[in-house]
């Protein structure tokens, strides 16, 4: 038997299935509740998950697919809320990378943005699940 380390959980090609998964991993990893923002065909301002708290100051957006910088870049931009947030966090399915690690480290030190910029990648989400699923 795989330790759960060594376990792989095959990608989702729903988005709605990954948005899913990334509300639930978010609350483990934050341990506050997270919904789903809108529905599809609604304009969701880059939005996808907010906290549902009182203070809603997390906000994710999802993309079950590989980012590079430049999509990093745009969603970035496309983030425009009518209220105060304190993380933008970024789900993909994509793998971990260094690269992209290394670009938001430099986004978040030029506090060019009102907010945090996290990332949260398919090894992270993986991790949660069987962390938190284990027999």
């Amino acid at each position: 038997m795989p330790l759960p380390f060594e376990m792989k959980l095959p990608k989702t090609k729903d988005d709605s299935e990954f948005e899913n998964m990334a509300v639930d991993v978010c609350n483990v990893i934050y341990g506050i509740e997270f919904r789903k923002y809108g529905r599809r065909g609604q304009k969701q301002y880059g939005i996808d998950i907010y906290e549902d708290s009182i203070k809603h100051e997390k906000v994710i957006q999802c993309k079950n697919y590989e980012l590079n910088e430049a999509e990093l870049g745009r969603i970035i931009q496309c983030v425009a809320v009518n209220f105060q947030i304190s993380d933008f966090i970024v789900a993909t399915s994509g793998n971990t990378d260094a690269k992209l690690q290394n670009h938001v480290i430099i986004l978040n030190q030029s506090q060019n943005y009102p907010f945090k910029i996290k990332l949260i990648f398919w090894e992270d989400i993986e991790n949660v699940i069987v962390k938190t699923n284990r027999c």
